[in-house]
């Protein structure tokens, strides 16, 4: 396999402001441990692939205080510039962005309210809505962030913005999950995967090839996928980047 020079080509246009920030690299297994099954059946050599953490002991985060704001359904949004709880957000069920996946969306990282690169992240948004032909209220999604942090909760967070075609705004606090979950390494199977060019660096919420990429690596036991082009080129996870760290 070959590793694609510059991330996937739906996220090429990496932000500047990620550089020499701590990572997690992908590295070969043990060729024991991998189901031969599967292997074949994904069309590679039955080698593991596994996603370990390379981040030192002093560069991992705390684990945040989620608790504070109760259940995912509790947890702060903004709508359309109003906030409320997860669960009281709507959006017509004729918005594109639920009946097509047209649309786009970024997120980027908060630590103790504090955002991590908010403006690249915004940048890069605005790009694919560019791409889209796709409405950025840069103005309107800024101050709604400036509503939803002080309700982030102490340690790390994430806030994700998402744009519809319908019209709609939402900007969402999310947890980073479980600290032990994301760290620990992970079984990975190869699925061939060919995205359009069409939506080369664009951020946009069409998954549905990403999503099923993953149920079918959980169906084959293993933790997650690795989407890798056809020409054996290995462009990413299904919700994730791939680095390759060369000691």
């Amino acid at each position: 396999m070959r590793l694609w020079g510059g991330g996937h080509p739906r996220s090429r246009q990496a932000d500047a402001a990620h550089q020499g920030v701590s990572r997690q690299r992908a590295e070969p297994g043990d060729a024991g441990d991998r189901d031969p099954a599967a292997a074949r059946a994904a069309g590679w050599a039955a080698e593991d692939l596994q996603l370990s953490g390379a981040m030192g002991s002093g560069h991992i985060v705390q684990p945040a205080s989620d608790a504070s704001l109760g259940a995912p359904e509790d947890w702060p949004v903004v709508l359309d510039g109003e906030l409320m709880r997860a669960a009281e957000a709507m959006i017509p069920a004729a918005d594109d962005g639920l009946i097509r996946g047209d649309g786009a969306f970024d997120a980027f990282p908060v630590q103790d309210g504090c955002p991590f690169a908010m403006s690249a992240h915004l940048d890069r948004l605005e790009r694919s809505c560019r791409a889209l032909v796709l409405p950025c209220p840069r103005a309107e999604i800024e101050s709604d962030i400036e509503l939803l942090l002080p309700r982030a909760p102490e340690g790390y967070a994430v806030v994700r913005v998402v744009l519809t075609r319908g019209g709609r705004r939402i900007c969402r606090l999310e947890s980073r999950g479980d600290l032990a979950s994301v760290t620990k390494p992970a079984r990975l199977l190869p699925v061939t995967y060919d995205p359009s060019v069409v939506l080369n660096g664009v951020k946009s919420l069409s998954y549905g090839a990403n999503m099923l990429a993953s149920r079918r690596a959980t169906a084959e036991g293993y933790d997650e996928a690795l989407l890798v082009s056809s020409d054996e080129v290995v462009l990413e996870g299904p919700t994730c980047s791939v680095f390759w760290v060369r000691d």
